[in-house]
């Protein structure tokens, strides 16, 4: 079965009846290694690495009654399987209740299907291992990245070994800075370098939380986990979208599994979009600004702040200012509402008062 046959078989309402109560049934129904005739379940997990075939299904079981069956049935489709590696079952949440739209997303993880990121990171690291970038030669008049880092060692948290990373030089003078407090610099894309990877581990974290301690416990399973996957990727001293990108994504796995917060995860989707807005990609930018929100959302309801050196206030201003940029005006003044209506922050945060001030005018002006 290809894509295109199975997406075609997903329009189909039976189809799409039986796909959905496979998924929601979970590790209910025992795994096929793929020898002899593997279960339908078994034939989705290996078609789920397909990125389309993913975007399809989650689709379907967000909102199942706005696709609409075709008129004629799909054809029938057979099956032909060869022996295949054992893939893990991920442990795909059903979707919430109609009644409650917001928590269609993950409280921890926006409709992260946790088991496929973990094979697409590896699938990309592997690649990347078994054909290194080549070596670029900078002529002495010609501006790169490293013109603005350098590499220092540090002590790898998990496995306690020393590690080389790519530190941004502090003294960077940034050109513009947007709503949402995303810095432009000549040249320079510092957020490309904002994830430190432990090259002997695999272990990624942003750079302010990298060297942080975890827990006895979390430390142990966290080192556990790596000794029997292979994260492991060649140190890379000046970084592309696509690789930063994947340490983000290697990050938020980890955040996901073993120390799991809503509010560091927007944080890492929030940079995402700007490392995708500097680059040019505004597809990418707008999906990860609207997972940053919707993350947001969640953590302000069930976390509590700060987290790190972010407080509610700032989260709320975040969330205004990504619907603004999303342009869904009614949902940005809703929460630059509950800014400017803090008159106790006029005081204590009046920088962020007054932007939320600003972008609220700017969206009574486009009103009128």
């Amino acid at each position: 079965m290809n894509k295109n046959e199975l997406i075609m078989l997903l329009r189909d309402a039976d189809v799409r009846k039986k796909i959905i109560e496979v998924v929601r049934l979970g590790a209910k129904i025992p795994a096929s290694n793929f020898t002899g005739q593997p279960s339908l379940k078994a034939d989705l997990l290996f078609l789920l690495a397909d990125e389309d075939i993913r975007k399809e299904l989650l689709n379907i079981l967000r909102s199942p009654e706005k696709i609409s069956a075709p008129t004629t049935s799909a054809p029938k489709v057979s099956v032909q399987t060869t022996t295949q590696p054992k893939i893990s079952v991920p442990n795909v949440q059903p979707p919430k209740p109609a009644a409650q739209p917001q928590k269609s997303v993950m409280a921890n993880g926006a409709d992260m299907d946790i088991k496929s990121l973990r094979e697409k990171i590896r699938n990309r690291i592997t690649q990347r291992a078994a054909a290194p970038p080549p070596t670029v030669e900078v002529k002495q008049e010609e501006i790169t990245d490293t013109n603005f880092t350098y590499i220092a060692e540090k002590v790898c948290p998990i496995c306690e070994e020393k590690t080389r990373i790519v530190q941004c030089k502090a003294r960077l003078v940034a050109d513009t800075r947007d709503v949402d407090f995303c810095m432009h610099y000549k040249d320079f894309n510092p957020y490309l370098y904002t994830i430190w990877v432990c090259e002997k581990c695999g272990y990624a974290a942003e750079d302010n939380r990298f060297l942080d301690r975890y827990a006895d416990r979390v430390r142990k399973s966290l080192r556990e986990f790596l000794s029997q996957n292979n994260f492991r990727t060649p140190f890379v001293e000046i970084r592309d979208v696509e690789t930063a990108l994947t340490f983000y994504e290697t990050a938020l796995y980890f955040n996901e599994e073993f120390e799991p917060s809503a509010g560091r995860q927007a944080g890492l989707y929030q940079k995402m979009a700007w490392v995708c807005r500097i680059a040019g990609d505004t597809v990418k930018e707008k999906e990860y600004l609207l997972k940053c929100a919707e993350l947001y959302e969640i953590s302000i309801d069930k976390e509590r702040y700060p987290i790190g050196k972010v407080s509610d206030n700032f989260a709320m201003y975040t969330i205004g200012a990504n619907y603004f940029l999303l342009k869904d005006f009614e949902k940005a003044a809703k929460y630059l509402n509950m800014i400017i209506g803090n008159s106790n922050l006029r005081s204590t945060a009046p920088k962020l008062y007054e932007k939320a001030r600003d972008i609220w005018q700017d969206i009574r002006s486009m009103r009128k």
